[in-house]
């Protein structure tokens, strides 16, 4: 491996690691939210209680959501620049990505009798 494929696999490694800490904050927001719902029903508690909190529970998960947005768009990025510049990825595990993100052969395959 060139130093610039390790660059390329040090690169994937971080961005896979920040794509999971943001899922998972996307999906800590959506059961808090969910609890102080669910709890407000359960309680019988009137909506008006807690009401601004939840605006601000929810408003967070639009945040969330739009950088999440962008750093799929930073993903697609990146996977072209490296697959301009020759660099490996190194895959890390079973995806259901889109035909345009998986891996492309760089040379020509015969066939071999």
């Amino acid at each position: 491996m060139t130093d610039k494929n390790q660059y390329g696999t040090d690169i994937a490694a971080d961005l896979h690691a920040y794509e999971d800490q943001i899922d998972r904050a996307i999906a800590a927001g959506a059961q808090l939210a969910a609890r102080m719902t669910l709890g407000r029903i359960e309680h019988g508690i009137s909506a008006v209680v807690g009401q601004d909190a939840m605006a601000r529970v929810l408003a967070s998960a639009q945040h969330l959501g739009a950088a999440r947005e962008d750093l799929v768009a930073a993903h697609k990025g990146l996977a072209q620049d490296a697959r301009r510049m020759q660099i490996q990825w190194t895959s890390f595990g079973p995806s259901l990505k889109p035909e345009e993100d998986q891996p492309r052969p760089t040379g020509q395959i015969r066939r071999v009798a």
